[in-house]
């Protein structure tokens, strides 16, 4: 799923779209939490496993947050 797909649904698949889209943020949200409390991410080593996992993960909290912006904005124009 794209912008231009979001932009193009009707107001109900806007709506259950928005409703996922915030659930899977939810999901990533408590993914970071435990991450965090169980790892230790020193930022003079960056070549470090866990990094590269956390990169990962924010890289995909960061899609998932401007999919949510863009459902946002599409359900206030229609």
């Amino acid at each position: 799923m794209n912008t231009t797909d979001i932009a193009r649904m009707d107001r109900q698949t806007l709506h259950t779209t928005h409703s996922t889209l915030i659930i899977d943020r939810m999901h990533l949200d408590k993914w970071f939490s435990d991450f965090l409390e169980e790892n230790i991410l020193d930022h003079d080593v960056l070549e470090d496993p866990n990094w590269d996992i956390y990169k990962n993960r924010l890289s995909e909290y960061r899609v998932l947050n401007h999919m949510i912006k863009c459902a946002e904005y599409q359900m206030g124009k229609k």
